[in-house]
Formats: C-alpha cells, structure tokens, sequence
C-alpha cells in the first residue's frame, strides 16, 4: 500500500509540472522510478487500476478493438469508372469498321448498299410485274367477268386500286401472284410491286367485258399457273417451262358441235392446247389444261399467248398458227436470264 500512495503521488504531481511537448518515454520514467525498481506484477484477472479486467461472453478476448488505434493498412477497392480519354475523336470512313476509339462506326462508305447500324445493307433492286390475262385482242372483250392475276419477276407485295386511283403504301394489298376478279366492265385496275423498293412504273389496265361475245365463239384463260410461279417465271435460255391454266370454250350458235381448240404458244409460234373438243354453246365447257413449253434461246421477256381455232384435232389446229390471227390475248409472261 506505501508503495501504491508512493506512486500516485508521483504522478498527481507529473501531471501538474509535465508539459504538452515533455511526453515520457516508458511509463518507468513517467513516474520517477529509479531503474531498479522492480513493480508487482498485477493479479490474474485484475487490471492494473485494481479492478477485475472485463470480458466479454462468447467473445474472442484477442478480436482488437475498432476505436482503438492501429497500425494495420486497410485498401479500400476503387469502383469508380476511369476517367474518360477526352483526346480520342472518332473518325469513320468505312461502314462497321474501327473509329479509332475502339468502337465500330455507325456511319460511313460501304461497296454497295447502305450503313444502318453498323452494317452494310444488300441493295434492293425493285422486280416488274405483269398481268395476265391482258387485253382481249382481235376481239370484243371478255364474256364474263374473270380472275386477273398479277405475278413478278421476284417475290414482292402488290399494291393495287380499282378505282382508277394511283396506288401507294396504304393501299390494298396482296403477295405476287395476287388475284383479283373484276366483273364490271370499265373497271381500272392499277397497281406496282412491292419487294423491298418500290417497282419503277405505276401500271394500268382496264377491264373490257362484254357478254355479247356469248353469242360468237369464244374462250376465257385465267388462273395461269408456271412453275409453281403464277403467270410469271423466270427461266434459263431453253428450259423446258410446264404449268396450266383454268379455261372456258364455247361454240356459236350457228355451230354449236364444231370441234374447237384453245391453242397456246411463246409469241406467235404454236406449241399445244388447252382445250380440244367440241364443247358447244355458251357456257361450253370448262376446266383446266396443262401448258408445256420451251423458253426462248435470247435473253428477254415473252408473252405466252393463246387463240382459238376450228379444226379436227390439236396438230391442225396449232398448224393453222391461229395466234394473232384470230383473237388473242396473252395469259403469261416468260423472262429468260
């Protein structure tokens, strides 16, 4: 106990003479203890105040403590993004190639086609189209009223009117080959393809049908059929072209037994029958024939037409050569490439 009052009073009085710059090198020499001195060591369990050390239940008595100061280097993770390279300018020339900054362009020339996004575009050229049946020629018009069709060269949408109005990208549509019956005379059919770009030229027809022809001999072709195509097909120089086609024949009434040929062909030249009988009067007789043709040897388009004619068979009747002598009309079109 003397040595504990010893001790306090050395440092009550350490506290009042010490100076904030006098900081004490060990606690030996804060209290004056000569080096000799040898101090008890505290009680197991006791703090050196004399009073029981405090420890925490279920804690690790060696976990330091957070306020207490430390030496211990603690590296915070930096998760901002980098400062960006102002000095970088992005230059595009070619379409989808480097900027200079790491990023494709956007922008910029491509060999054909256009830059969307980045990537070069293949270029649409616009397909034509036709119609077939076309105009009745060498005759009066069309018994009845029929199925026009319109097919292209490509697939494509056909837009079309049938009021005589300039069709556009709202008008009434349908996929090539596109159908349309018509069974007022006058009506105008107008329309283009659609297949990607819009076909150059804008096309008109008008429907002639007068049922005075149920009188005279006569015949309807429509629904032309090539290759799975519709009335228009593509083919090579030479190919062998087959298809079919929906067909009315009627005879006059003056001759309503005669035999009767609905003759087709490439241009003017004869190549076979649709219809070879005698179908008499009007309505006559209906159904579908098969159509087999070659395509021309030079490049372009053709028009596969059909007439009639009044012989004893289809061999006489393709020798008359009755297309364009008698009335015609071309129910297809052969493009040769």
């Amino acid at each position: 106990m003397r040595r504990l009052a010893l001790l306090t009073a050395i440092v009550s009085i350490g506290c009042v003479t010490g100076g904030a710059t006098d900081e004490p090198t060990s606690r030996r020499d804060a209290i004056g203890l000569p080096d000799d001195f040898i101090e008890d060591p505290p009680d197991e369990g006791t703090s050196e105040e004399g009073t029981p050390a405090e420890t925490s239940v279920g804690e690790d008595s060696a976990t330091p403590d957070p306020d207490a100061g430390s030496d211990t280097l603690v590296v915070v993770e930096d998760t901002s993004p980098p400062p960006m390279d102002t000095a970088c300018t992005p230059t595009c020339v070619a379409c989808g190639a480097d900027d200079g900054c790491g990023n494709p362009c956007m922008t910029g020339s491509c060999a054909s086609g256009t830059c969307v996004a980045g990537k070069c575009t293949t270029p649409v050229t616009p397909t034509k189209s036709y119609i077939a049946p076309g105009d009745y020629a060498f005759g009066t018009g069309w018994a009845r009223g029929i199925t026009w069709t319109i097919g292209a060269e490509a697939a494509a949408t056909i837009r079309y009117t049938l009021d005589g109005s300039t069709p556009g990208p709202t008008s009434a549509s349908k996929a090539a080959p596109a159908e349309l019956f018509v069974s007022t005379s006058g009506t105008v059919i107008k329309w283009y393809a659609d297949n990607g770009a819009k076909e150059a030229t804008v096309h008109s027809m008008t429907a002639n049908i007068l049922t005075s022809g149920q009188a005279n001999y006569g015949y309807i072709v429509e629904k032309t059929n090539l290759g799975g195509k519709g009335p228009v097909i593509v083919a090579s120089p030479g190919a062998t072209i087959t298809g079919s086609a929906a067909y009315q024949a009627w005879n006059s009434s003056g001759c309503p037994m005669c035999r009767f040929q609905v003759v087709y062909g490439v241009g003017t030249s004869a190549a076979g029958c649709l219809y070879d009988w005698s179908p008499g009067a009007w309505p006559g007789a209906s159904g579908s024939g098969s159509i087999s043709v070659k395509a021309p040897s030079a490049p372009g388009v053709y028009d596969l037409n059909v007439s009639y004619t009044l012989q004893v068979g289809c061999a006489e009747g393709i020798a008359t050569a009755p297309i364009e002598v008698r009335p015609t009309a071309s129910i297809g079109k052969i493009v040769v490439r």
